[in-house]
Order: structure tokens, then sequence, then C-alpha cells
């Protein structure tokens, strides 16, 4: 098992929730949120203030959680 030795930017982080990053680049970032709580939290609270507030319209369709790949699915 590999050791991350540093946290993931802001910037990576958002274009990682945003569908920005090379294949490459979002599963090293799937491997890093696997293993750094600190990551994955704020991910996730990244995540709820990307929802949309109730009673509007969301501009993009996909469901949130699709925005973080299952790492069982082989795609």
């Amino acid at each position: 098992m590999t050791t991350q030795t540093s946290c993931l930017d802001h910037e990576t982080l958002a274009a990682f929730i945003d569908g920005r990053l090379r294949e490459d680049s979002r599963r090293s970032v799937v491997d890093h949120l696997a293993q750094c709580e600190d990551c994955y939290e704020l991910m996730v609270e990244s995540l709820r203030l990307h929802q949309t507030p109730e009673g509007e319209e969301d501009q993009d369709d996909r469901p949130l959680l699709a925005l973080v790949p299952d790492p069982e699915d082989p795609e």
C-alpha cells in the first residue's frame, strides 16, 4: 500500500466534483479519498454545498452520488 504524502488541493477537488479530471487523475483522487479522512470529509461538505437549494432547478441533472465513482465499478 502506498502512502499519500499530501492532501488534495482545492482546485483538484473542485475539478473532481465537476467531472473535469482525466481518467488517470480521477483514479488518483478516488484512491486518495479512500485513504484520507480529511479530504473525504472536505469532499462530502463540498458536495453538500454543491446541492441546489430546495425549490430551485438544478443545472446539472447528474445525481450527486454519481460524481463519486464506485471503486468496484470496472468502467
